[in-house]
Parts: structure tokens; C-alpha cells; sequence
């Protein structure tokens, strides 16, 4: 589902795929790389 929320909205957005993450897995699969990736977005954003 991740293709067809991303394709719904229409406001910024970036698809992030973590290899090896089911649904809200992506922190704790590798939360360096998940906060590093989370504060990018918002400084480019917000």
C-alpha cells in the first residue's frame, strides 16, 4: 500500500522503502539511518 498512499497525496512527500520492514518496522530496523532520514525531510519541508 505503500505505492497508493504515496500516489494519493498530492502535498510534499518522498517514498522511503526499508528493505526487511513490514508496516511501522522502519525504526526499529535501523533507527540511525530512520532519524537521520526523518530530519532531512523536515529540514527541507517544514
Amino acid at each position: 500500500m505503500a505505492l497508493e498512499n504515496y500516489q494519493a497525496s498530492d502535498s510534499e512527500k518522498e517514498l522511503w522503502i526499508v528493505k526487511d520492514a513490514s508496516h511501522a518496522e522502519s525504526f526499529w530496523i535501523d533507527p540511525d539511518e530512520y532519524k537521520e532520514h526523518i530530519t532531512k525531510f523536515l529540514e527541507k519541508y517544514y
